[in-house]
C-alpha cells in the first residue's frame, strides 16, 4: 500500500516537472523568437532594406532627323556599340543635290554682292565729286545691301542644306547597347520617328522603394549595399545619390510625369514606397547589368559592414 502511494506521488512529481519544463520551454522559444524578431526590426529601422529594387540606365532614343529611304543598317538587335560608331544611313542623294542647288546660287549671290559693292564705291566718289546726285549714291547703296542680305539668306539655306545631309548618317551618342531594334534596309523612316533604343552602359544605377516609414532614416550620401538577383552573393557598394519627392497616385494628376509604384499591405494601411536613387561605387565591367534587373538594397548606418549581424543577406 505504502509502495503504490510513494510511486503515485513521484509519478505525479514527474508528469508535474514534465508540465513546467514544457511550458518553460515554450515561453524560452516564444522569447527568442520574440527578441530575434525585435532585433531584426530595430535593425531594419537603423539599417532600411528593400528586395524591390532595379537595376536602371539612362536610355537614349535613336531617331531619324531628315525623311528617307533607309540603305544601310550597320547594327543588329542587342549588339554593343561604342560612341562614335556608325548605326545606320538614309540615303543622301536628295540632301546632296540640295547642297549643290544652293552652293551655286550662293555663288551667283556673291558675285551680285561684288559688282553692287564697287558700284556703290564708284557712286560715292562721283557723288563726292558732285557727277552724280546723292540720291543716285544712295540707291547704289540700298543694292548693295540688298545683294547683301539675299546672299546671307541664301548661305543660311546652304548650311541647312548642308546639315541635313549630314543627318543622313547616324552614329552612337553613347557607349551602349542597341535594344528594341525593328529597322531594316529598305525601310522608308520619317523625321522624328524612333527607331531604336540604346542602353547607356555608363549610367547605371540603382532605384530601391523604399516604405515611407523609413524615409527618415536614410539620407544623401548614405552608404548602401546592393544585391543582384541571379548572382550568388555579389555585392555591390553604392551611395544614395537622391531621394524620390513624388509618387503618382490614382486620385492625382501628371500621370506620365510622376513614378507608378504600387503600395505594399503593412497590417492595415498600405505603406506608400518612393524610389532612392542609389550611385553605384563598383566596376559594372565586372557583371552583365541590364536595365529592370532585380536587386535587394540596405542602407547602412556609419561603421556598419555587411558581415555585422542581422544584416539581412540571405534575401
Amino acid at each position: 500500500m505504502r509502495r503504490a502511494r510513494r510511486g503515485g506521488f513521484w509519478r505525479s512529481l514527474g508528469e508535474a516537472l514534465g508540465f513546467f519544463f514544457r511550458v518553460a520551454l515554450t515561453l524560452t522559444v516564444v522569447g527568442l523568437a520574440g527578441f530575434l524578431l525585435y532585433a531584426v526590426w530595430r535593425e531594419y529601422e537603423s539599417n532600411p532594406w528593400t528586395r524591390d529594387g532595379q537595376v536602371q540606365a539612362d536610355i537614349v532614343g535613336i531617331a531619324a532627323r531628315v525623311n528617307g529611304p533607309m540603305i544601310h543598317v550597320y547594327v543588329k538587335d542587342n549588339q554593343p556599340v561604342k560612341k562614335g560608331d556608325p548605326l545606320f544611313e538614309i540615303d543622301p542623294s536628295t540632301f546632296a543635290a540640295q547642297v549643290a542647288s544652293f552652293e551655286a546660287q550662293f555663288a551667283l549671290a556673291q558675285t551680285k554682292v561684288g559688282e553692287s559693292q564697287r558700284e556703290a564705291e564708284r557712286r560715292k566718289t562721283l557723288s563726292e565729286q558732285q557727277f552724280v546726285s546723292v540720291e543716285d549714291y544712295q540707291q547704289a547703296n540700298a543694292r548693295y545691301r540688298e545683294d547683301v542680305a539675299t546672299a546671307k539668306s541664301i548661305e543660311a539655306q546652304l548650311d541647312l542644306a548642308r546639315l541635313n545631309l549630314s543627318y543622313t548618317k547616324i552614329f552612337s551618342p553613347v557607349n551602349g547597347y542597341i535594344t528594341n531594334m525593328h529597322l531594316t534596309q529598305g525601310t522608308y523612316v520619317t523625321e522624328g520617328e524612333a527607331l531604336m533604343a540604346l542602353v547607356d552602359t555608363d549610367s547605371y544605377y540603382v532605384y530601391g522603394f523604399f516604405q515611407e516609414t523609413v524615409l527618415q532614416n536614410i539620407k544623401t550620401g548614405d552608404h548602401a549595399v546592393v544585391k543582384l538577383m541571379g548572382y550568388d552573393g555579389q555585392k555591390m557598394d553604392g551611395e544614395v545619390q537622391s531621394i524620390g519627392w513624388a509618387i503618382y497616385r490614382a486620385d492625382g494628376s501628371s500621370a506620365n510625369l510622376l513614378p507608378n509604384i504600387s503600395p505594399t499591405i503593412d497590417w492595415v494601411r498600405l505603406a506608400q514606397r518612393f524610389p532612392v536613387r542609389i550611385k553605384l561605387k563598383y566596376d559594372t565591367k565586372d557583371v552583365q547589368l541590364r536595365v529592370g534587373q532585380t536587386v535587394s538594397v540596405v542602407i547602412l548606418k556609419p561603421g556598419v559592414t555587411g558581415t555585422d549581424p542581422f544584416l539581412p543577406w540571405t534575401w
